[in-house]
């Protein structure tokens, strides 16, 4: 059994060593739209690559990982503009166990520099998120004008997806400053939750 889990570590350290050697190389290149990474990583699209470029935000690059199928690859861009552009997996980690869970992508993995996040399909529905954010406010007496400001500030067509049928957002970043000022509101909840 030890050897098994000695083995295991060992295929984790390799994968995320060859993720990033990867992303380090993306990010020196400085191109500036997914075709041309594409391109790139794939010889000039003659040859297969594990990592395609889905969108290249204001601070962030997102990829499809052909050996993470069902997530995104997300990872900062070399010099970002906001300093909290890759704070989701904070978010994600205070959120987990309470009703926000149920607004967010999770996020699976979070590992130095890089994470998956589970990917959504079509358009997921702006009232739909805003209704349980309402909900939120309502049961924890918070108040939903701040909730849909720092939760809903990115909120546009193209990161408000559907996961299991439900609207989630796949852009949170600029909630991470709510959540660190209501840190200990949120455990109250956690510990409601968990029964506490």
């Amino acid at each position: 059994m030890e050897i098994i889990m000695e083995n295991w570590k060992r295929f984790l350290r390799e994968e995320s060593n060859i993720v990033n050697s990867m992303i380090k190389d993306i990010k020196s290149w400085d191109l500036r739209s997914c075709y041309e990474i594409n391109s790139r990583l794939t010889n000039g699209f003659t040859t297969e690559h594990r990592l395609n470029c889905l969108g290249i935000g204001t601070d962030k690059y997102v990829f499809q990982d052909s050996e993470k199928s069902g997530f995104v690859l997300k990872f900062e861009k070399q010099n970002p503009i906001k300093e909290n552009s890759t704070m989701e997996t904070v978010v994600w980690k205070y959120l987990q166990g309470t009703p926000f869970e149920d607004i967010l992508a999770p996020i699976e993995k979070d590992s130095d520099g890089y994470y998956y996040m589970k990917l959504g399909t079509g358009g997921g529905d702006i009232r739909e998120i805003e209704s349980r954010l309402i909900e939120i406010a309502s049961n924890n007496k918070f108040k939903f004008k701040d909730l849909k400001h720092y939760f809903l500030s990115d909120a546009n067509s193209s990161n408000i997806r559907k996961i299991k049928n439900t609207s989630v957002l796949i852009d949170y970043d600029d909630s991470w400053t709510w959540v660190f000022k209501n840190k200990e509101i949120i455990n109250k909840i956690k510990d409601s939750s968990n029964g506490r």
